[in-house]
Protein backbone atom coordinates (compact mmCIF):
# COMPACT_ATOMS: atom_id res chain seq x y z
CA UNK A 1 0.00 0.00 0.00
CA UNK A 2 3.08 2.06 0.83
CA UNK A 3 4.42 1.56 -2.39
CA UNK A 4 1.34 3.57 -4.19
CA UNK A 5 0.36 6.30 -1.29
CA UNK A 6 4.23 8.04 -0.85
CA UNK A 7 4.73 8.21 -5.35
CA UNK A 8 0.55 9.16 -5.29
CA UNK A 9 1.04 12.47 -2.53
CA UNK A 10 4.22 13.24 -3.98
CA UNK A 11 2.63 13.46 -7.33
CA UNK A 12 -0.03 15.74 -5.67
CA UNK A 13 2.42 17.70 -3.95
CA UNK A 14 3.95 18.49 -7.00
CA UNK A 15 0.53 19.30 -8.81
CA UNK A 16 -0.30 21.76 -6.39
CA UNK A 17 3.51 23.30 -6.38
CA UNK A 18 3.46 23.72 -9.76
CA UNK A 19 0.05 25.78 -9.97
CA UNK A 20 0.73 27.60 -6.70
CA UNK A 21 3.74 29.17 -7.88
CA UNK A 22 2.01 30.80 -10.87
CA UNK A 23 0.76 33.91 -10.48
CA UNK A 24 -2.15 35.10 -11.64
CA UNK A 25 -2.16 38.00 -14.09
CA UNK A 26 -5.29 39.48 -15.54
CA UNK A 27 -4.43 39.96 -19.30
CA UNK A 28 -6.89 42.25 -20.92
CA UNK A 29 -9.63 40.15 -22.81
CA UNK A 30 -10.13 41.04 -26.44
CA UNK A 31 -13.10 42.97 -27.62
CA UNK A 32 -15.79 40.24 -28.65
CA UNK A 33 -17.50 41.19 -31.96
CA UNK A 34 -21.07 42.03 -32.05
CA UNK A 35 -22.82 40.06 -34.10
CA UNK A 36 -22.75 36.37 -35.08
CA UNK A 37 -24.73 34.15 -37.47
CA UNK A 38 -25.05 30.43 -37.73
CA UNK A 39 -26.06 28.03 -40.28
CA UNK A 40 -27.82 24.75 -39.02
CA UNK A 41 -28.93 21.65 -40.99
CA UNK A 42 -30.49 19.01 -38.77
CA UNK A 43 -33.40 16.67 -37.86
CA UNK A 44 -36.81 18.12 -36.13
CA UNK A 45 -39.45 16.44 -35.02
CA UNK A 46 -43.19 17.97 -34.67
CA UNK A 47 -46.42 16.83 -33.63
CA UNK A 48 -49.49 15.87 -35.79
CA UNK A 49 -51.28 19.50 -34.56
CA UNK A 50 -47.99 21.25 -34.90
CA UNK A 51 -47.94 20.34 -38.88
CA UNK A 52 -51.73 20.58 -39.36
CA UNK A 53 -52.30 16.76 -39.55
CA UNK A 54 -55.31 15.42 -38.21
CA UNK A 55 -53.87 11.74 -38.05
CA UNK A 56 -50.76 9.82 -37.43
CA UNK A 57 -48.15 10.69 -35.03
CA UNK A 58 -44.73 12.69 -34.88
CA UNK A 59 -42.47 12.13 -37.62
CA UNK A 60 -38.65 13.40 -37.78
CA UNK A 61 -38.46 15.67 -40.95
CA UNK A 62 -35.24 17.71 -42.70
CA UNK A 63 -34.27 21.10 -41.33
CA UNK A 64 -32.43 23.86 -42.44
CA UNK A 65 -31.89 27.22 -39.83
CA UNK A 66 -30.03 30.39 -40.22
CA UNK A 67 -29.48 32.26 -36.83
CA UNK A 68 -28.23 35.85 -36.23
CA UNK A 69 -27.85 37.15 -33.27
CA UNK A 70 -26.57 40.74 -31.80
CA UNK A 71 -23.93 41.08 -28.20
CA UNK A 72 -26.00 44.26 -26.77
CA UNK A 73 -23.30 43.89 -23.62
CA UNK A 74 -21.05 41.26 -22.65
CA UNK A 75 -23.79 39.52 -21.17
CA UNK A 76 -27.01 40.50 -23.06
CA UNK A 77 -27.61 38.77 -26.25
CA UNK A 78 -30.68 38.93 -28.91
CA UNK A 79 -31.34 36.57 -31.46
CA UNK A 80 -33.66 35.68 -34.35
CA UNK A 81 -33.37 32.56 -36.30
CA UNK A 82 -35.71 31.14 -38.95
CA UNK A 83 -36.03 27.63 -40.09
CA UNK A 84 -37.47 26.33 -43.33
CA UNK A 85 -38.39 22.07 -43.03
CA UNK A 86 -38.76 20.19 -46.10
CA UNK A 87 -42.40 19.94 -47.89
CA UNK A 88 -44.55 16.89 -46.82
CA UNK A 89 -47.65 15.76 -48.53
CA UNK A 90 -50.24 14.37 -46.86
CA UNK A 91 -53.79 13.17 -47.22
CA UNK A 92 -57.27 13.18 -45.72
CA UNK A 93 -61.02 11.87 -46.46
CA UNK A 94 -63.60 14.31 -47.00
CA UNK A 95 -67.21 13.38 -46.26
CA UNK A 96 -69.85 14.47 -49.01
CA UNK A 97 -73.35 14.28 -48.96
CA UNK A 98 -74.13 11.62 -52.04
CA UNK A 99 -77.97 11.05 -52.98
CA UNK A 100 -79.26 7.89 -52.28
CA UNK A 101 -76.20 6.96 -49.75
CA UNK A 102 -77.75 7.24 -46.31
CA UNK A 103 -73.62 7.13 -44.95
CA UNK A 104 -72.97 9.81 -47.96
CA UNK A 105 -69.33 9.34 -49.59
CA UNK A 106 -66.02 10.55 -49.33
CA UNK A 107 -63.43 12.09 -51.55
CA UNK A 108 -59.79 12.26 -50.96
CA UNK A 109 -57.94 15.70 -50.55
CA UNK A 110 -54.12 15.59 -51.19
CA UNK A 111 -52.07 18.79 -49.43
CA UNK A 112 -48.85 19.67 -49.77
CA UNK A 113 -47.34 21.52 -46.30
CA UNK A 114 -44.24 23.44 -45.91
CA UNK A 115 -43.35 25.02 -42.20
CA UNK A 116 -41.18 28.11 -41.67
CA UNK A 117 -40.68 28.33 -37.64
CA UNK A 118 -39.30 32.13 -36.89
CA UNK A 119 -37.84 31.62 -33.34
CA UNK A 120 -36.47 35.03 -31.57
CA UNK A 121 -34.82 34.79 -28.06
CA UNK A 122 -33.14 36.95 -25.76
CA UNK A 123 -30.25 35.48 -23.67
CA UNK A 124 -28.47 37.09 -20.43
CA UNK A 125 -25.47 35.62 -19.67
CA UNK A 126 -23.97 35.41 -15.50
CA UNK A 127 -20.53 35.55 -14.83
CA UNK A 128 -18.04 36.99 -17.66
CA UNK A 129 -17.10 35.06 -20.55
CA UNK A 130 -15.24 31.77 -19.63
CA UNK A 131 -14.91 28.17 -21.34
CA UNK A 132 -18.00 27.25 -19.66
CA UNK A 133 -20.17 29.73 -17.83
CA UNK A 134 -24.33 29.72 -16.99
CA UNK A 135 -26.60 31.27 -19.03
CA UNK A 136 -30.55 31.76 -19.17
CA UNK A 137 -32.74 32.64 -22.43
CA UNK A 138 -36.25 32.72 -23.38
CA UNK A 139 -37.56 32.45 -26.88
CA UNK A 140 -40.91 31.83 -28.82
CA UNK A 141 -40.92 29.37 -31.77
CA UNK A 142 -43.69 30.82 -33.94
CA UNK A 143 -44.33 28.22 -36.68
CA UNK A 144 -46.13 29.14 -40.25
CA UNK A 145 -47.52 26.53 -42.20
CA UNK A 146 -47.91 26.87 -45.96
CA UNK A 147 -50.64 24.78 -47.21
CA UNK A 148 -51.86 23.82 -50.65
CA UNK A 149 -55.00 21.16 -51.15
CA UNK A 150 -55.79 19.78 -53.95
CA UNK A 151 -58.77 17.14 -54.28
CA UNK A 152 -58.28 15.76 -57.63
CA UNK A 153 -61.22 14.82 -59.63
CA UNK A 154 -62.57 11.05 -59.53
CA UNK A 155 -65.16 8.92 -59.61
CA UNK A 156 -66.39 6.09 -57.20
CA UNK A 157 -69.28 3.74 -57.18
CA UNK A 158 -70.89 2.40 -54.16
CA UNK A 159 -74.12 -0.05 -53.50
CA UNK A 160 -73.98 0.69 -57.67
CA UNK A 161 -74.55 4.66 -57.10
CA UNK A 162 -71.20 6.53 -59.00
CA UNK A 163 -70.51 9.68 -57.75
Amino acid sequence: MRRIVIPLTAALMFVAAVSGAHTSVTAPQPKLPAWDADFTVGITSNSPADEGRHHGGPEARGEARFDVGHYWTQHVKTEAGVAFLKTWDDYEYESIPVEGLPAGGYAILSTSVRMTVLTPALTYQFLENEFAHPYVSIAARIGFLETHVTRYPQTYTQNRITY
